[in-house]
C-alpha cells in the first residue's frame, strides 16, 4: 500500500493521506498488499442484510482474492462452515472460530482438535438451554454459545452458567460477551494468534497485511497486524482502537474495495456502488 496514493472516495475531493492519519479514509490497496477482512460485527450484518451492499461486498471479496493472487483472507468467530456458505465462491483464505479452523487459499482445511474441556461444558450448557425457554445452544464443536436474543431477560442466568462452565475448565476456556449471545471458547482461540499463521501461507509471503474490521471486537488482531508492519483500518464511527485509518460503514468499505481494483462504480445517493453489478 502506497501511503501517498490518493483516495478518490465519495466523501469529497481527492486528498493525499499519510499512514499516520489515524481517522482518515485509507489509501487504496496496492497489488502487492494482502487483505485481511474481519467480518464480525457490522460487516457480518451487511453480508446478510437486504438493505445493505452485502451482495456487492461478496462480489468484491471474490474479486479481491483474484486480483491479489489469493492474498485475501476472511477471519471470524463464526464456524468455518457458516463462513464458507456465506461467502460463496471466494478463493482466498477463510479462518473460522477465531482461527481454530481454516480453509487456505490452496484448498487445504486445517482444524484444531477440540479442547478436552469443551465436552463437559457442552453438557452443562445443553442442559441449561433445554430448561430455559428462548435460549438456544449454538454448538460450533470447537466453541459453544448461548443465544438469548429471544429471551433477553435470561442474560444474567446465561452469564452465570457460562462462568460456571469456564470455571470447570480450570482456565482452559474463556467467555466472550456479545450483544445477543455469550460464547465459550479455548483461551488460545484469538484472531491475533492465528493471523501470523495466515501470513505464512504462500499467497501472503512478502506482502504487507492490510486488516479491516471492527477494532472494538478484535484489538488483538489489530495488534498482530501492527507487529508485521501492516496497516489497520477500523470500520464504524465509534472507537477506533488505535487503527491507522477508518471507514465509516460497509458502503464506504465496498466503495474503497471497488476503487482499489479500478472498478470505478457509479455512485448514487442511498445506493452504494449502484450500477456495479451490471458491469
Amino acid at each position: 500500500m502506497n501511503p501517498e496514493r490518493a483516495y478518490p472516495g465519495p466523501l469529497g475531493s481527492e486528498t493525499r493521506l499519510s499512514r499516520t492519519s489515524t481517522l482518515a479514509n485509507p489509501p487504496l490497496l496496492e497489488p502487492e498488499d494482502a487483505l485481511i477482512l474481519d467480518v464480525d460485527g457490522p460487516i457480518w450484518e451487511s453480508l446478510f442484510s437486504s438493505r445493505s451492499c452485502g451482495a456487492l461486498l461478496k462480489t468484491l471479496l471474490r474479486h479481491a482474492a483474484t486480483s491479489l493472487s489469493g492474498a485475501a483472507a476472511v477471519i471470524s468467530g463464526k464456524p468455518l462452515a457458516e463462513l464458507v456458505q456465506a461467502l460463496g465462491a471466494f478463493s482466498g483464505s477463510v479462518a473460522g472460530t477465531y482461527g481454530l479452523e481454516r480453509h487456505t487459499a490452496t484448498g487445504a482445511v486445517i482444524r484444531s482438535a477440540p479442547d478436552p474441556a469443551i465436552e463437559p461444558a457442552r453438557r452443562l450448557l445443553a442442559s441449561f438451554a433445554a430448561a430455559t425457554p428462548g435460549v438456544v445452544l449454538e454448538d460450533g464443536k470447537l466453541a459453544i454459545a448461548l443465544n438469548f436474543e429471544a429471551a433477553p431477560q435470561s442474560r444474567q442466568a446465561c452469564a452465570a452458567v457460562m462462568a460456571e462452565a469456564a470455571q470447570m475448565s480450570d482456565g482452559r476456556l474463556v467467555v466472550r460477551y456479545h450483544a445477543a449471545n455469550l460464547e465459550l471458547h479455548p483461551r488460545n482461540a484469538t484472531k491475533g494468534v492465528f493471523i501470523p499463521e495466515i501470513l505464512r501461507e504462500p499467497s501472503f509471503w512478502g506482502r504487507r497485511p492490510v486488516l479491516v474490521g471492527d477494532s472494538r471486537l478484535c484489538p488483538d488482531a489489530f495488534a498482530a497486524v501492527r507487529r508485521f508492519d501492516g496497516v489497520t483500518v477500523a470500520i464504524g464511527s465509534g472507537a477506533h482502537g488505535g487503527a491507522d485509518f477508518r471507514l465509516v460503514d460497509c458502503g464506504q468499505l465496498a466503495t474503497w474495495l471497488a476503487k482499489s481494483f479500478d472498478l470505478d462504480p457509479v455512485l448514487a445517493p442511498g445506493r452504494p456502488l449502484a450500477g456495479f453489478m451490471e458491469r
